[in-house]
């Protein structure tokens, strides 16, 4: 499990966030009426976050989200490749305990805390 911070860099803690969002995203911040969704590809899941369905959902469509699972590897190969079906579902007992275990180790931030769900690779 990787929980990671800023877009494209990977720190040596759990956590990582997304920052500095100008989408409409700004109502995607860790809320406590969120529930945590498991983003899978291919049906393999890649990484949690809190979040209300619809913005879960609307995640998956976004160009920017998606151009950065491109650029985050796990054995070499890229998270997402154009083409390859990628949705939004609610998370699993164990997906949340994971997602709840990283967000108690990240710094207190407003900033979405993505966990990823598998081993990336170091840059």
């Amino acid at each position: 499990m990787l929980a990671i911070s800023a877009p494209s860099s990977i720190t040596q803690g759990p956590c990582r966030t997304q920052q500095s969002i100008n989408h409409s995203d700004e109502r995607m911040k860790r809320e406590p009426q969120g529930l945590i969704y498991t983003i899978l590809i291919e049906d393999k899941a890649m990484v949690a976050l809190q979040a209300r369905g619809s913005e879960a959902r609307e995640l998956c469509k976004e160009e920017w989200f998606r151009e950065e699972l491109s650029r985050l590897k796990s054995n070499g190969e890229p998270l997402y490749r154009p083409g390859l079906r990628i949705r939004a579902r609610p998370a699993t007992e164990e997906e949340w305990v994971r997602y709840d275990s990283a967000c108690s180790a990240a710094d207190d931030t407003e900033d979405i805390l993505f966990v990823y769900l598998v081993e990336l690779d170091r840059e």
